[in-house]
């Protein structure tokens, strides 16, 4: 079990509300900031307990400095945490780290106050019915607002009837901005079925466009017959924060990865990473025909960075007609292979000129010995990528970054 946490444990980037634009704050005449997430393990550097953890380069090495005691579901970070740019984090809390008088597992945090964790409430309870948020992946927004997929549920015992909204939270106000059903859609979609009788939201499925303006999501019309569930058209729906409305984007069955200013991207029917144009709903169908979890999107350009094991690491880039594919790094070409396991998501700079990225010691697994965090580039088949510092297998390969930059 050990293992499997380990594996997917995640790392996570902070960047500080503090920090100015053009003049940000430095850290050792660096103003690089990385977040982890840690685990204890049979060798424990950092003590006995699980933490967030912020770590600051310190010419080839780092310095480390916990900021509280809390760990996402499983140690699955890349699944179940979020940051704004400005450091805001929101994440789905792991069972037994959740305190006894939260309403959810749902906990924040600020970059001025890091150890202070808040979990959302729940609204108000409505008479017959529970409301739940389920394990998912929260987003938040600039102005520090989070949104999650909330589920409502009957009280009475065996009773199929469940409905989700998009909620988004104002820990200002402490209040949630809830969508309507979005059944009202399901049921003017042409391919809605005879026996078609609610619409339902995938929770942990959904994305957010590069302004902030939309969240896109899975959405499923459902039935029941003969007292099984039925699921009827998929799609993917566009969800508008202002006007608080649903649209159509596309029909089939889809499993979300990301979007950038034009497009979001998804994992097709044909088991293709295709993607379409939200504003002219223009579609794709063959983007990548190896779809890998650990896409990176551009918030400049139309653009993603894939990450996998076994090969490394390469961009695609949409050229006018179609994606342009560059190798970056090719672990056959490496020029030294101490730490060439790839698997985990790679990151960004502010102005996406250079790509991060964490490689383990441990070809085959990726998770079970010290890695190190490396930056490139975007060149071809970089044979020499830097190497900036390396960490223990306590914490995650899977990694956050800033530049210290908004």
């Amino acid at each position: 079990m050990k293992t499997l946490i380990k594996m997917l444990t995640a790392v996570l980037f902070l960047s500080w509300v503090s920090c100015d634009e053009d003049n940000p704050p430095t850290v050792n005449e660096n103003p690089e900031y990385y977040l982890f997430t840690y685990q204890p393990l049979d060798n424990n550097p950092y003590g006995t307990g699980y933490g967030f953890y912020k770590i600051k380069p310190d010419t080839g090495s780092f310095t480390a400095e916990k900021l509280n005691d809390f760990y996402p579901r499983y140690g699955w970070a890349d699944t179940y945490i979020c940051f704004n740019k400005n450091g805001v984090c929101a994440f789905y809390c792991d069972d037994p780290l959740v305190p006894a008088a939260a309403q959810s597992k749902v906990a924040y945090f600020t970059p001025e106050a890091p150890g202070d964790v808040h979990f959302l409430p729940l609204p108000e309870k409505v008479t017959d019915y529970t409301w739940t948020i389920s394990p998912q992946k929260p987003k938040v927004l600039s102005d520090g607002r989070i949104v999650v997929v909330m589920g409502i549920y009957t009280d009475y015992p065996y009773d199929d009837w469940h409905d989700e909204v998009v909620a988004v939270y104002d820990p200002a106000t402490g209040l949630y901005d809830k969508s309507e059903s979005v059944s009202g859609f399901i049921f003017e979609q042409p391919e809605k079925g005879s026996d078609t009788e609610l619409g339902s939201l995938n929770y942990n499925n959904f994305a957010l466009s590069p302004d902030e303006s939309t969240v896109f999501l899975k959405a499923t019309g459902w039935g029941v017959e003969g007292g099984s569930i039925h699921l009827d058209a998929r799609y993917i729906v566009a969800y508008n924060l202002t006007t608080k409305q649903f649209s159509r984007v596309y029909y089939g069955d889809n499993d979300i990865f990301g979007a950038t200013q034009n497009r979001v991207y998804f994992r097709s029917i044909a088991g293709k990473t295709a993607a379409v144009d939200y504003h002219t709903l223009q579609e794709y169908p063959s983007v990548d025909d190896y779809p890998y979890d650990y896409y990176t999107f551009s918030r400049l350009d139309e653009m993603m960075v894939k990450s996998w094991r076994g090969s490394g690491l390469g961009s695609m880039t949409w050229n006018g007609a179609t994606y342009d594919w560059m190798h970056i790094i090719n672990t056959d070409k490496l020029t030294s292979t101490t730490y060439a396991g790839l698997g985990g998501r790679a990151f960004f700079n502010k102005d996406e000129t250079l790509i991060y990225f964490a490689a383990s010691s441990d070809f085959y697994t990726n998770y079970a010995s010290e890695f190190a965090v490396m930056r490139t580039p975007f060149i071809s088949e970089n044979p020499t990528p830097e190497q900036l510092f390396v960490m223990p297998k306590n914490f995650s390969t899977y990694f956050y970054y800033t530049d210290g930059k908004k």
